[in-house]
């Protein structure tokens, strides 16, 4: 039996879209927040209140997250920032291992 390709996979699994991602935890982040206001006993109207603002809150945190993940793997594809981080490292650590101290 042969193993399947990641292209293969995709199409299998239909694939991940982003935003599919930042829909779900948005729908989940919402009904979390009903079930805590819920717990506290709030009323209806405030358990639908609580629902949205969880709900836009894990959707904003998930896009946040996205825009990370975008912008770093750019990052690492047009700059040389991993050069840069290593480096930056490695003075601090050699600082901290001599007598300079940073004077």
């Amino acid at each position: 039996m042969r193993e399947l390709m990641i292209r293969e996979l995709e199409f299998v699994g239909g694939g991940v879209y982003d935003a599919d991602v930042v829909a779900v935890v948005g729908a989940v982040a919402s009904g979390a927040g009903v079930g805590v206001a819920q717990w506290a006993g709030l009323t209806a109207a405030q358990q639908a209140t609580a629902g949205g603002y969880f709900g836009i809150y894990g959707a904003a945190l998930t896009t946040a997250f996205y825009g990370g993940l975008t912008v770093g793997n750019w990052l690492n594809k047009n700059t040389p920032i991993q050069t840069w981080i290593t480096n930056a490292l490695d003075s601090l650590s050699a600082d901290k291992a001599g007598t300079n101290y940073g004077q």
